[in-house]
């Protein structure tokens, strides 16, 4: 029996789960930003943080392990594609685990004594920046999971990199005005 597909199958829902749900928050993150509610953003935060551990990383593991499954079956863990796919993993797990996590306890700290304070909106708010980019180098995961760039294709992969440096800048560079959005 050949076990790929299976394998491919449940790689694609849980990568599916992971990208959806995540994307699904920052939305309602972006609409609280645009609202000026502090106290919805925060609170956007604090469902973010009791998914965490719940779903988004299950489903963040389970999409490596399905797709180190499927390398396994049919692939070589030294093809560019692989390669890069589990960097960007790598990326998005960091930024995930030492980056957003600790801010995130932050914000339910200073929740739990202050309420939706301005230091825990303006907390969220990084927090809504950051997982932007997480969530651009997730996309470019997917991207390479898609297209399998060779190092023959110079263009696509200088594109790649251009878009998450430019991500970079754009997201994780704190706003020059105090009411900017995020």
């Amino acid at each position: 029996m050949d076990f790929y597909p299976y394998a491919k199958l449940l790689h694609i829902i849980f990568a599916a789960f992971w990208i959806g749900g995540g994307v699904a928050m920052i939305l309602l993150g972006f609409a609280a930003a645009l609202a000026r509610d502090d106290d919805r953003l925060v609170r956007v935060v604090l469902q973010v943080v009791w998914l965490s551990e719940r779903f988004y990383i299950p489903s963040s593991l389970l999409t490596v392990i399905f797709g180190a499954a499927m390398v396994w079956f049919a692939h070589s863990f030294a093809d560019l594609w692989i390669v890069l796919g589990l960097g960007g993993f790598a990326l998005t797990f960091v930024t995930g685990v030492f980056i957003i996590k600790p801010m995130a306890e932050k914000v339910a700290a200073t929740f739990a004594t202050e309420g939706s304070s301005p230091t825990a909106a303006a907390i969220s708010r990084r927090i809504l920046r950051t997982a932007v980019f997480d969530y651009v180098a997730i996309v470019l995961v997917a991207a390479v999971m898609v297209l399998k760039p060779t190092a023959a294709d110079v263009g696509l992969l200088l594109a790649m990199g251009a878009i998450l440096v430019g991500a970079g800048l754009v997201c994780l560079a704190r706003p020059r005005r105090a009411t900017a959005i995020a």
